[in-house]
């Protein structure tokens, strides 16, 4: 897994550390985010935020516009529920 520069913000490469891959497929989730044009946490996060911190609007948006897998949708959207919770709590 390429490394994360500090230039990069919070750089996709991290969404790797949610997910583990099968190997059934040679275009990983942050690939497919990166496709969709989002290339940051941050952007992933803010879209997670507009849907209102839902995990299953999140997920299903996961799958229907990123075309990421069902399995990896519902890690990340788990995650993004983790950290939206600690940072809606400060």
């Amino acid at each position: 897994m390429p490394s994360c520069s500090r230039s990069q913000g919070l750089a996709l490469c991290q969404v790797g550390r949610l997910v583990s891959c099968d190997g059934s497929s040679d275009t990983t989730a942050a690939d497919k985010l990166k496709e969709a044009n989002i290339d940051t946490a941050e952007k992933l996060m803010g879209n997670f935020m507009v849907m209102g911190r839902s995990e299953e609007k999140m997920a299903k948006w996961l799958e229907d516009v990123c075309e990421v897998r069902s399995v990896e949708a519902k890690k990340i959207s788990a995650a993004l529920v983790e950290k939206g919770d600690k940072i809606c709590s400060m």
